[in-house]
């Protein structure tokens, strides 16, 4: 079973992107986040594979959001 988490600021295209991955992938795991900085407070408490992001967010974007996950993933 894969962790999709799903990060947009856009309610409908949240729900609409989560909801399609659950129907079409009903064993998947589906996260979903307003912004970079819930994504990343998700990526710490749970493992995800996949990660889907709006590159336009507010507090930070989807372009930080990958930033960050990989000065991350070089300190492991």
């Amino acid at each position: 079973m894969y962790h999709v988490l799903v990060a947009d600021d856009e309610p409908r295209h949240r729900r609409g992107i989560a909801d399609m991955i659950r129907m079409l992938r009903p064993d998947y795991l589906v996260f979903t986040a307003k912004d970079g900085a819930d994504a990343l407070r998700i990526i710490e408490k749970n493992r995800i594979d996949i990660l889907l992001t709006d590159i336009r967010m507010p507090n930070m974007d989807g372009l930080q959001l990958i930033e960050s996950l990989g000065t991350r993933m070089e300190s492991i």
